[in-house]
């Protein structure tokens, strides 16, 4: 089976991300054949180029140039909304495509779109949340839905506890873009400063890049216990130094930053939108708190602080948690898909009219 991936994205944010993940994982089980159709002098192709066994094809950004790079596979991938239009172009070809919806905001339901979301052979949500987003708002679409996945750490699951003290602090991190319109950034401070008199050894690390850093610094300046750490490619040292993880979202489909803490045996705690409580679970792997409660949060670190055989009793359960939601069982159910949507797809085709021509 011949598979291609679309992402015409120019960042490097999560979904991009998740992109390489899914097509890593599916490389390592040398099952189907792999193409990257990606925009070219992005970050998204920059990265893929450290990745082994799958074809990479730089494009403009263009729908047209990248449903053209679609010319001899099977089953088409589209894994961001600017690609969306590429794969009902392909489809119109005889190429089925299934798209990744990766955002909880309304799904735009103009003409061109609806068309587009109907061409698609599945729709696939990677929370429970998005999917049900998606059902509210385009009629009879196929909607499933996929969590994203992590890779897992070589001493996950039934490993011992790593031993992080390099750093002697309580380390708690909030990882991710530095956008607080849906980051929540700004309770975070709240928490830190409720807590900075009372419990000192509780350091706050904010690790992460994005448009509003410097605000974020400046609103930051007073809090000495709050430290940026700026952008990081390999987080798995840090996570080694991490007592818990903080998603303070206002917005959120699902959160692979959450599994990957989670995959490293920390606990993370997040609030109660989108795809969060999908993974979260209080008093199990970690708590959940109210949009923009800055002292629920603070409330909730001083316990895990408090409380260290609580912290390392959801610190294993984080790790089970992760292995639920692993790279290889993501790559497993897409790959269960692309075979499905192949079979549909030749079951419907009478033979000899596919015409697979540009």
């Amino acid at each position: 089976m011949r598979v291609a991936h679309v992402n015409l994205s120019d960042g490097l944010g999560g979904g991009e991300c998740q992109t390489l993940t899914l097509a890593r994982a599916l490389a390592a089980t040398k099952a189907m054949d792999q193409r990257l159709i990606l925009r070219t002098g992005s970050r998204l192709l920059e990265r893929a180029a450290q990745l082994r066994g799958c074809q990479i094809r730089p494009v403009a950004n263009s729908f047209v140039a990248a449903a053209r790079a679609t010319d001899d596979c099977d089953v088409i991938h589209i894994h961001d909304p600017s690609g969306l239009k590429a794969g009902a172009l392909a489809s119109l070809w005889g190429r089925p495509f299934v798209f990744t919806q990766r955002q909880l905001q309304p799904v735009k339901t103009t003409l061109l779109d609806r068309w587009c979301y109907s061409r698609a052979a599945r729709i696939i949500g990677v929370s429970n949340a998005v999917g049900n987003a998606v059902k509210t708002r385009i009629e009879d679409a196929q909607v499933e839905t996929i969590y994203d996945g992590v890779p897992l750490p070589e001493f996950a699951v039934d490993a011992e506890p790593v031993s992080r003290k390099r750093e002697q602090r309580f380390i708690v991190a909030c990882i991710g873009e530095l956008d607080e319109a849906t980051k929540g950034h700004r309770t975070v401070f709240a928490s830190a400063r409720a807590l900075r008199k009372d419990y000192p050894e509780i350091a706050f690390w904010i690790i992460g890049r994005g448009r509003d850093e410097a605000r974020l610094r400046a609103l930051a300046a007073r809090l000495p216990n709050v430290r940026f750490g700026g952008w990081m490619a390999d987080m798995s040292h840090c996570y080694r130094d991490i007592d818990l993880v903080v998603r303070p979202s206002r917005d959120e489909a699902l959160g692979s930053v959450i599994l990957e803490a989670m995959s490293f045996g920390i606990p993370v705690i997040g609030t109660r939108v989108g795809g969060i409580p999908e993974l979260v679970r209080p008093g199990y792997n970690g708590a959940l708190i109210d949009v923009d409660d800055g002292q629920g949060l603070a409330d909730e670190i001083a316990h895990r602080y408090g409380d260290p055989a609580q912290l390392a009793r959801q610190g294993a359960n984080a790790r089970l948690t992760a292995e639920r939601f692993s790279a290889a069982v993501m790559a497993q159910h897409y790959a269960a898909l692309y075979r499905q949507v192949l079979a549909s797809q030749h079951a419907h085709t009478p033979s000899g009219l596919m015409d697979r021509s540009l």
